[in-house]
């Protein structure tokens, strides 16, 4: 579990640094097994203006733990209810 943990928060620094814009970024802070969708880790984000102030948050996005793709919880809700 570990490892996983470890992979995820990987992907999510990743996912941070390449959506960085002019006046806001990402900022990680948590990880944890999903409590909606088995197979999914729920990932937090802060969200910063230039300075460092935070704006708003967290954001939370899901990563699947096997594919790496990354959803909103929204659409990942939405998707599995229309299962």
């Amino acid at each position: 579990m570990k490892h996983i943990h470890e992979s995820i928060q990987t992907i999510a620094i990743e996912y941070a640094e390449k959506n960085k814009m002019e006046y806001y970024s990402l900022e990680f802070i948590s990880a944890k097994p999903s409590t909606f969708i088995e197979g999914f880790w729920d990932v937090g984000f802060a969200i910063k203006d230039s300075e460092g102030n935070e704006l708003d948050g967290p954001q939370l996005l899901a990563i699947d733990e096997n594919t790496s793709e990354i959803k909103s919880i929204e659409d990942l809700i939405k998707e599995k209810l229309g299962d």
